[in-house]
């Protein structure tokens, strides 16, 4: 799992692209740790690139948007496929975060 990120309109937009399992738990759990230790106020989550996702990954998911909120800050989670989005429904993750069509749709929601 590669992580990618940039800003935009005072957003920090976090890509992923690859497969949240158990083989890339390491390296991504790493990579969202050091990114909710900046506190950042806004985050969204690409999703676009991302293929499948399993326990652990729906796990480190939880565990970044509630150290991103406990900082004080919001996420979003855009541009996620139907085969994910099915995952992350059966696991009633909207209770949590909530999700956007595209980057720009979520940026524009955390931003107004």
């Amino acid at each position: 799992m590669k992580t990618m990120t940039r800003s935009t309109a005072g957003v920090l937009v976090v890509a992923l692209d690859g497969e949240m399992d158990t083989i890339d738990t390491d390296g991504l759990g790493h990579s969202l740790e050091q990114i909710a230790a900046e506190s950042p106020k806004s985050v969204v989550l690409d999703f676009s690139g991302v293929a499948y996702i399993a326990s652990c990954g729906i796990a480190m998911l939880i565990h970044f948007v509630q150290g991103v909120r406990r900082a004080g800050g919001q996420v979003r989670i855009a541009s996620v496929n139907p085969r994910v989005q099915l995952v992350l429904d059966m696991v009633n993750l909207r209770s949590l975060v909530q999700f956007d069509g595209t980057v720009d749709e979520a940026a524009a929601r955390l931003n107004g």
